[in-house]
């Protein structure tokens, strides 16, 4: 979010976001300048290992992840234009740029707050947008689950940590912002998510348990025990995981936890 003074020449903000993409949305002009695009990419590499299974890669999920959560960033500056258009201070555009945005507009008095309306109103729609996400990732199911509940805690954790100063300060960063913090928590978010990772784990295990109840009404037991045996086999992956690891995890239940269950339907 960036606030200008009456009066400056409109052609210098036009070039704050030259190149790229350019769309409007509800009036206000949007650019996505070459960075925001590699933001995207960069975003869905550093992702790409927290959605890969054995047997398979987590590239396509991690490039769904990144766009949804670079859409993400522009409902959060969007929310800072609607209030700032609220107040009646013009606004003269959003840019996504690498790894974050910004919206300027034009700061038309001197009360306190509406700057503080406009400044809190975009942190508070990324808090909405974690709560939808984690709605949707409960009533959905595999991998859908699992991408929308790593936009949940994502956006959750960017909601609040984006506005704390403990945050960039105690990683050794001088600027605030929505740049600086989403790089900082794109390194640091192994250290946030672990202590979750048994939730998640046993989250999606429950959804896994519940596809194979399914399955076992359509179709023969026997048949499933030996395509999961097959399937495992041929994946070289372990029938006998250590409990405590596959508890941290393991997205899928154990073998023989599936086995038992299919053969008990």
């Amino acid at each position: 979010m960036v606030t200008i003074q009456q009066g400056i020449a409109e052609g210098t903000l036009h070039r704050m976001g030259e190149g790229g993409l350019r769309f409007h949305i509800a009036g206000f002009p949007v650019s996505v300048p070459l960075g925001g695009i590699l933001g995207v990419l960069l975003i869905a590499y550093l992702w790409t290992p927290n959605f890969s299974e054995p047997g398979r890669s987590g590239i396509t999920l991690a490039v769904v992840f990144a766009v949804l959560l670079y859409a993400g960033v522009l409902v959060h500056e969007l929310a800072h234009a609607w209030a700032a258009r609220a107040f009646g201070y013009p606004v003269h555009g959003i840019t996504l740029w690498l790894l974050g945005g910004y919206t300027v507009y034009e700061r038309r008095s001197s009360r306190p707050w509406p700057e503080l309306v406009i400044a809190v109103i975009g942190p508070v729609s990324t808090l909405l947008l974690a709560a939808g996400c984690w709605v949707l990732a409960a009533n959905t199911g595999g991998s859908v689950s699992l991408l929308f509940g790593a936009l949940a805690w994502t956006n959750g954790l960017l909601g609040v940590l984006i506005e704390a100063p403990w945050f960039y300060e105690g990683l050794g960063m001088t600027s605030h912002g929505t740049a600086p913090a989403l790089v900082l928590f794109s390194l640091v978010i192994p250290v946030f998510t672990f202590p979750l990772s048994p939730l998640m784990s046993a989250f999606s295990r429950r959804h896994e348990y519940e596809a194979d109840a399914y399955a076992a009404q359509q179709t023969r037991a026997g048949d499933l025990v030996a395509a999961l045996v097959k399937l495992y086999r041929d994946n070289a992956a372990t029938l006998t995981p250590d409990p405590l690891y596959s508890t941290f995890y393991d997205s899928h239940p154990p073998a023989a936890a599936r086995i038992a269950q299919l053969r008990a339907a």
